[in-house]
């Protein structure tokens, strides 16, 4: 027998060679198991000829955790337990056991228990009470090692409701931490929604709960498991230790070990590997819910409508699969929030192909009756969609399908985006003469070819042409919106020149609405804009001529005009600035809110009898509203010397500067300019990585070259400022033509960023 240090040095070799033959997957995990098996093995009979016992009877050692599936990747920690029928020598088994595992260089966590203390222990903790179900005799007395996973197993298949219960509760904390696989730009393959904790936790439900054997049995989620273990164990590999978040640093490694294309196929397969894993627990927990509620009404059992009937709970397909029942069967378990049987999910995904001509009104009417069931469409469509029905009704739907969305302010991928935003334009369909046409380009607007998908729908050629319009144009309203002067008439009557009609605006709007809420990037100051925008096309789109009305101040501000003073006023989401005019004004007061936190969403600038009249819309707390007196003394006393403001703001700035994680490539600053849009000024757009006083070094830079801001659109997207800024001669007050003086702007912002 070898020593325990050669054996050590033999298990450490094991585990490279397997890493250098590239074994993937089981095949890896499974050698790996084994030699540890081995590897304990071996321990665990030297530590008994250390004792002078001549046979195992009454102790053994379990393998618990990933080494008990023979799951054990190269970072896994190893959990064993060794359990004995109160034997006086166990410490001095103990020690010889754990000792050279630990020189092996591997983690461990162990524990030292007689059957009963076992059984204590796992009445009380969830995790070891797990553990256990996997549990298998690696060395010893195997018949002890049988009885106490035999006894384990039943404790827990006795005590549904209270193992389940928290089961569900530890599963919910952990998704709340580490968020849902398949929409994670840096995905945790273990403990994310969806991931191999899941499958573990579904396994072991299913021990108490026998009804979800649909689920645990059902070949996908193993297949899916398969693959989120494959990616497990590349990513050890690739990082060199134990982690569980595929990070931008190893992903191209990953990717080539697992034989993709790229990175962004790595992740499409992940997503949908952690989808199918979701959906498949979810489906169960649905199903252990209803056995566990004794207080829920029993629904009678029976037909409900042609072709759908309940039992238990359920809804079954109760006849034939034709054309319009899969999204029959979708709009009655959102309506009445029964679940989809599995069974009849198996049959929706065995039926025969979808209509190879146009739908017929009956599919389409149950379509359009399943959106406009809202945010209870949304699990209901992913039922479909595992089910492979979105597929077979439009083959184009496969383009967008786990795709991962650009941007990191961006929370699903493209499929699942889409279907959000279908459910959330459902509640703004009484906004729009179409509401038909608003659902079905909610969930297409990002589908190759949406136009031919909705003419299969059987929809005519003017509904295909106004849904096209709308795609083409979807970013329309918003883009002008957040960086332009909606009350310029030039705005308008760009948009209007864009559109067909007030009904295709109301429809873009709609959208506009619903895609920014599915991306939980609307907020009331973009509501506002739009809406804003959207009266003033109507009226433009009706004949109203608009004039470009000058600025007219009130009589509060004429009044502070008079006193020649510096004076700051608050509504508590808008403050008003009036100051002796002078070049950069704008900046120096852009950066005085930027020292109070005060982030500006718009900004004017007007002149009146040399003294300046601006005004600043700022994201402000409603219960802290600016502090105008602090406001007013820093302002005061910064205009005395900038050099002391700015050289503040550098500081601020450079405290601001947190390490980051991972080196990211930052993108240069984009600036565009644009005399045509208004007549009044020359639009200088600056697209440019967000950051502190961003606002007030732009101003800087523009006042820098004999140019004055005369308003100014600022809009944060993610991680990106996108600042529109009417930018007038301060001398002249007209345009900026000279090709020269634009270059020289230009450089003076890209450096400023």
């Amino acid at each position: 027998m070898l020593s325990p240090t050669r054996q050590a040095y033999g298990l450490r070799k094991l585990r490279s060679t397997l890493v250098e033959r590239s074994l993937r997957g089981r095949c890896f995990t499974e050698e790996y198991s084994a030699g540890i098996d081995e590897f304990a093995g071996g321990l665990f009979e030297a530590a008994l000829r250390r004792t002078n016992r001549r046979s195992a009877s009454g102790v053994a050692l379990l393998a618990v955790g990933s080494l008990a599936r023979n799951e054990l990747t190269p970072g896994s920690d190893l959990d064993l337990v060794l359990v004995h029928d109160r034997v006086k020598a166990v410490g001095e088994i103990a020690d010889a056991l754990w000792y050279p595992i630990w020189d092996a260089g591997l983690r461990l966590d162990y524990s030292v228990r007689t059957p009963g203390e076992t059984l204590a222990v796992a009445r009380g903790d969830l995790r070891a009470a797990m553990g256990l179900l996997d549990a298998r005799c690696v060395a010893g007395d195997a018949s002890l090692a049988a009885q106490v996973r035999t006894r384990a197993r039943r404790q827990w298949a006795a005590r549904p409701r209270e193992v389940l219960e928290p089961l569900r509760e530890s599963m919910e904390r952990r998704w709340a931490q580490c968020g849902e696989l398949p929409f994670e730009i840096e995905p945790d393959v273990k403990n994310a929604r969806g991931g191999l904790r899941d499958v573990e936790a579904l396994v072991a439900a299913g021990i108490a709960a026998p009804s979800i054997a649909f689920a645990t049995e059902d070949p996908r989620l193993r297949a899916a498991a398969d693959h989120l273990l494959a990616a497990r164990v590349a990513l050890h590999v690739a990082a060199g230790r134990r982690s569980d978040r595929i990070t931008a640093d190893v992903a191209d490694d990953i990717a080539r070990e697992l034989e993709f294309a790229d990175t962004e196929h790595l992740l499409q397969s992940i997503a949908s590997a952690g989808r199918c894993v979701a959906w498949i627990t979810e489906r169960a927990w649905e199903r252990i819910a209803a056995g566990l509620t004794r207080l829920r009404a029993r629904k009678r059992d029976g037909v409900i409508e042609p072709g759908i009937a309940v039992s238990n709970e359920e809804l079954v397909i109760d006849g034939d699969v034709d054309d319009e029942l899969p999204f029959r069967i979708g709009a009655m378990s959102a309506r009445t929030g029964l679940p989809i049987s599995p069974s009849s999910v198996e049959r929706l995904q065995r039926a025969g192909p979808a209509p190879s001509g146009t739908w017929t009104a009956a599919a389409r009417d149950a379509l359009l009756d399943l959106l406009g069931t809202g945010a209870a469409a949304v699990p209901v469509v992913e039922t479909l969609d595992q089910a492979g029905v979105l597929e077979r009704f439009m083959p184009e739907w496969s383009s967008v399908r786990n795709v991962a969305r650009a941007g990191a302010y961006h929370r699903y991928t493209v499929d699942r985006h889409l279907v959000e935003c279908a459910a959330r334009a459902a509640d703004l369909t009484r906004s729009v003469l179409r509401p038909d046409l608003l659902l079905v380009t909610a969930l297409l607007h990002e589908v190759a070819g949406a136009p031919h998908v909705v003419r299969r729908m059987g929809f005519d050629d003017e509904d295909a042409e106004v849904v096209a319009r709308v795609v083409q144009n979807r970013s329309l309203l918003f883009d002008a919106a957040t960086r332009r002067d909606v009350d310029d008439p030039a705005t308008a009557s760009s948009v209007a020149r864009a559109v067909h009609d007030i009904d295709e605006v109301e429809l873009i709007a709609a959208l506009t609405k619903a895609a920014a809420l599915a991306a939980e990037t609307w907020s009331p100051w973009k509501e506002r804009l739009v809406d804003e925008l959207v009266a003033h096309v109507r009226a433009c789109l009706a004949g109203e001529q608009r004039e470009l009305t000058p600025f007219t101040p009130t009589a509060a501000q004429l009044a502070l005009v008079e006193s020649r003073a510096v004076n700051v006023t608050t509504d508590g989401t808008s403050i008003g600035v009036v100051a002796p005019d002078r070049p950069g004004l704008l900046a120096l007061v852009a950066g005085v809110l930027a020292l109070h936190r005060l982030p500006v969403r718009k900004a004017t600038a007007a002149s009146v009898d040399g003294m300046a009249v601006d005004t600043f819309d700022v994201d402000a707390d409603e219960d802290d509203p600016p502090d105008v007196t602090a406001l007013q003394a820093d302002l005061e006393r910064f205009l005395e010397d900038p050099d002391v403001l700015y050289r503040r703001l550098e500081h601020r700035a450079s405290a601001s500067r947190l390490p980051v994680r991972l080196p990211a490539p930052v993108a240069a600053p984009v600036i565009l300019v644009d005399n045509d849009a208004t007549p009044k000024a020359t639009i200088v757009e600056v697209r440019a990585p967000d950051g502190f006083a961003v606002l007030s070094r732009i101003g800087t830079a523009i006042a820098s070259c004999g140019c004055d801001i005369e308003f100014a659109r600022v809009s944060t997207l993610g991680h990106e400022v996108v600042d529109a800024f009417y930018v007038v001669d301060a001398a002249t007050r007209g345009r900026i033509f000279d090709p020269k003086r634009i270059e020289a702007l230009t450089a003076a912002i890209t450096a400023a960023l």
